[in-house]
């Protein structure tokens, strides 16, 4: 089985360039300025505000929007949370809510993730239970062609430390530790 969000990119490289949630926003017939969304966040757009100070504020910015949205419960999982997360992350999938996730990249060295991506699809045998065998299919907002990645922990999984260590990484990895969000703007 597989579940496939109907996802494509909305942007000319060349010309325009949107963040993550416009292209979301767009897929579901919103239109979005980055322009707009920076000035209600108070900044970029990022999954989680940086510190305590951070004044930017996403959970604000996608209420002001009317987004309905759930947020991974990162504080209160167990870690490693890979395993949880990609469990999670499914589930949002199935029921047809766009995902954005963080991942790391080769080279990069943020702390939590160097890149929000929007994951499009999966495809599982067993929709109940995190399973490595499932792919995850998603886009890196940088090439047209979607990535499929199966979920085994040591492979699309990584900390920011073994990152460095890892041949297989190009498409990115699952920090092992995250805190992401998944929204949608059903009614």
């Amino acid at each position: 089985m597989h579940a496939l969000l109907r996802f494509t990119r909305h942007f000319d490289k060349k010309k325009l360039r949107f963040v993550n949630p416009e292209s979301l926003g767009l897929y579901y017939g919103a239109w979005l300025s980055q322009g707009l969304i920076r000035d209600i966040n108070k900044g970029e757009y990022l999954l989680q505000p940086l510190s305590p100070d951070d004044r930017r504020d996403p959970i604000r910015t996608l209420t002001r929007f009317h987004f309905m949205y759930d947020e991974w419960n990162w504080i209160n999982s167990p870690q490693p949370q890979f395993r949880y997360f990609c469990k999670w992350m499914k589930r949002s999938i199935l029921r047809r809510y766009p995902v954005m996730f963080g991942i790391f990249l080769p080279g990069m060295d943020y702390e939590d993730y160097d890149h929000i991506v929007p994951a499009i699809g999966i495809r599982y045998k067993n929709a109940d239970e995190y399973d490595p065998d499932d792919t995850l299919i998603y886009y890196d907002l940088y090439s047209k062609k979607p990535f499929e990645e199966a979920l085994y922990e040591d492979e699309i999984g990584s900390t920011r430390t073994a990152m460095s260590r890892k041949t297989n990484a190009k498409n990115g990895c699952l920090p092992l530790e995250v805190n992401m969000i998944d929204f949608n703007n059903e009614a």
